[in-house]
């Protein structure tokens, strides 16, 4: 069962690389939505929570690089909204390590919906810049 599909009419952005990252973030959160829901325990959670949000970071990382290169005008605007996520998600990893959390059908869906605002958002705004010599 997979939480996010990555379609080009709702994800898509026209640059190569963030589509292709976009749907690396999406199948590193379905397996982490599967293992969850087939109840595996805390260490497996939190491992596959780890991978995720190293892929996350550094595509946002990427993403970021990119725009700094072409002077994309909404480049600080679309950093704090990276940050925002990798902050809160960062959070939540330490309380679920600590066990002070589990990873709820909630959070996934808040993290579904993030992406799901997020690219046709902000990151469909960066298409043209990017796509330019």
């Amino acid at each position: 069962m997979s939480l996010m599909t990555w379609t080009v009419e709702q994800h898509g952005t026209n640059v190569s690389f963030a589509d292709n990252e976009h749907q690396q973030v999406f199948q590193n959160l379905n397996i982490l939505y599967d293992i969850r829901i087939a109840g595996a325990g805390n260490p497996e959670i939190v491992a596959q929570l780890k991978v995720l949000l190293d892929i996350v970071a550094a595509h946002f990382a990427h993403e970021e690089q990119e725009m700094l290169a072409k002077n994309f005008t909404g480049y600080e605007r679309h950093k704090i909204e990276h940050d925002e996520l990798l902050d809160t998600c960062t959070a939540m990893q330490i309380k679920i390590e600590e066990g002070e959390l589990e990873l709820t059908e909630r959070i996934c869906q808040l993290i579904k919906t993030w992406f799901d605002s997020h690219i046709p958002e902000y990151d469909r705004a960066y298409s043209q810049a990017l796509n330019t010599n």
